[in-house]
């Protein structure tokens, strides 16, 4: 072909005083599909020629060659016809791959997606919060406690913590620091999610209050 088809493309429309607009009315397509013929992205799927010639005031020939005024054998028309198949065939394959190959990704995605959100969840409500003791120190006893002097340990957790849990890791505390029962009448306990230090110590999640046992 001397010409190439999106640039005979365009120029046939022009000298028809047709926008893509009504272009695409008078072949039933999409305005944008007009646009990316005349870019060279796509072409026209075979069965659109003679519709798209008509529209166009060609024969078939001529806009299969690109040329007016050109008459040729039907051996060379179904040549050339044979050849315009296989580039749209070659062109739609490679449209089919690139739009196979998003589809997959958009699926991994989405599916690494769906596992970080149930892998939330899980560590959320299944696992137990993980407990870090940040903070401990000697303190007077806030009100309404009918004790003095009050050791403070401050523990940051990481997860769903309830009620069970506190309790849980109030005997851990129990235990561990039954040492400081001989100074301090009782141990406070405080849960904080994101401690952010001793003047925030009573913006706390949960409270529980260890005492001495005899």
């Amino acid at each position: 072909m001397e010409n190439k088809f999106e640039n005979f493309l365009s120029d046939l429309r022009k000298e028809n005083n047709l926008t893509q607009k009504e272009l695409a009315e008078l072949v039933h397509v999409s305005p944008s599909t007009i646009s990316k013929w005349e870019k060279g992205i796509a072409k026209p799927s075979i069965t659109l020629y003679e519709e798209l010639a008509k529209a166009l005031n060609v024969t078939s020939v001529e806009l299969l060659y690109c040329k007016k005024g050109i008459e040729a054998s039907p051996a060379v028309c179904l040549d050339e016809m044979h050849s315009s198949i296989k580039e749209l065939i070659l062109a739609d394959q490679k449209r089919t791959k690139k739009v196979f190959l998003q589809k997959i990704i958009i699926c991994v995605l989405a599916v690494a997606l769906l596992l970080s959100v149930f892998s939330s969840v899980y560590l959320y409500y299944y696992l137990p919060p993980k407990m870090k003791i940040v903070d401990e120190f000697y303190d007077d006893a806030p009100e309404p406690l009918p004790y003095e002097k009050v050791y403070r340990v401050v523990v940051d957790y990481d997860g769903r913590i309830t009620t069970e849990e506190t309790i849980k890791y109030l005997a851990y505390v129990r235990s561990n620091y039954r040492m400081y029962f001989t100074e301090a009448d009782a141990i406070i306990v405080t849960y904080h999610a994101n401690y952010q230090g001793r003047e925030h110590i009573d913006d706390y999640y949960a409270m529980a209050v260890a005492v001495p046992t005899e």
